[in-house]
């Protein structure tokens, strides 16, 4: 955790000496302090194509997942 300058450079060295052995880093949040996950490009099929889930922001159907959201970062959320 640090300024993006040092940070960047510490990623790219750890990815630049352990290559495609390694598929990311488990660290802390500079955000909101919890765990945070970097992914390199080895992690790139780690997702799914497409989304589980699509729906507009100001879609009521939206609030169930903003309100996880929300909670989880600590969020507030203007109406």
């Amino acid at each position: 955790m640090g300024p993006k300058r040092y940070t960047r450079n510490w990623a790219n060295a750890i990815h630049d000496q352990l290559g495609s052995s390694i598929d990311g880093l488990y660290h802390v949040s500079s955000i909101d302090f919890g765990p945070m996950v970097t992914l390199f490009s080895p992690a790139e099929d780690s997702f799914p194509q497409l989304p589980l889930v699509h729906t507009r922001l100001d879609s009521s159907s939206a609030n169930v997942y903003l309100a996880k959201a929300v909670k989880r970062l600590g969020y507030r959320v203007k109406k």
